[in-house]
C-alpha cells in the first residue's frame, strides 16, 4: 500500500468537512478502521469510500450536502432549460390568439 491510497486522520476531517476529534471518535467506535503498520493513524481511501457509500454518514454531513447542493443546482440548471423551451414554444401561441380575437 503507497501514500496515495491512504489518508491521514486530518486529510479525512478535512474530506468530510468535520473536526479531527470526530474522526478520532468514529475510529474509537470502530465506524472506520485505520490500517496498521503505520507510525500514525492512516485511513486505506477504499475503506473511506466504501463508508461514504454505506449512508452511515449523517445525512446532513459536510459531503452530503454538497451532494445535494450540486444535485440541485443541476435541476436548476434543468428547469431553466425547460423553462426557455416552453417560452418558445407558448409565445408564438401568445401572438396567434391575439392575432385571431382582434
Amino acid at each position: 500500500m503507497n501514500e496515495r491510497t491512504l489518508l491521514s486522520i486530518e486529510e479525512l476531517a478535512k474530506r468530510w468537512g468535520v473536526s479531527v476529534p470526530t474522526i478520532r471518535r468514529m475510529k474509537n467506535e470502530g465506524k472506520i478502521k485505520p490500517v496498521k503498520g503505520f507510525g500514525d493513524v492512516k485511513f486505506n481511501i477504499k475503506d473511506v469510500l466504501k463508508y461514504e457509500g454505506s449512508g452511515e454518514l449523517d445525512p446532513l454531513s459536510p459531503l452530503e450536502r454538497r451532494r445535494l447542493e450540486l444535485e440541485i443546482k443541476n435541476r436548476d440548471n434543468e428547469i431553466a432549460r425547460l423553462n426557455g423551451i416552453l417560452s418558445q414554444i407558448i409565445a408564438p401561441i401568445g401572438e396567434y390568439i391575439g392575432s385571431i380575437t382582434k
